[in-house]
């Protein structure tokens, strides 16, 4: 499942991406490793608010879409 489809309040743990390296590194720079959990804190039409690493971050939905979770 991508990180855009997960609920505000869920919290799941990232499993791995997809796109191109170069987005994988930018991902993975701002705390997106494997086996980080992640939480949904609030969601919009244009994207998410996620806390990862205990620090908020707002995604875009496409970016998000590209973070599989489990």
């Amino acid at each position: 499942m991508s990180l855009a489809m997960v609920a505000p309040g869920e919290i799941r743990e990232v499993s791995g991406f997809r796109g191109k390296d170069e987005m994988k590194r930018r991902l993975q720079d701002l705390g997106f490793v494997k086996g980080e959990q992640v939480q949904v804190v609030g969601d919009s039409q244009s994207g998410l608010i996620i806390i990862i690493k205990g620090v908020k971050i707002a995604l875009n939905k496409g970016l998000a879409s590209l973070i599989i979770v489990k």
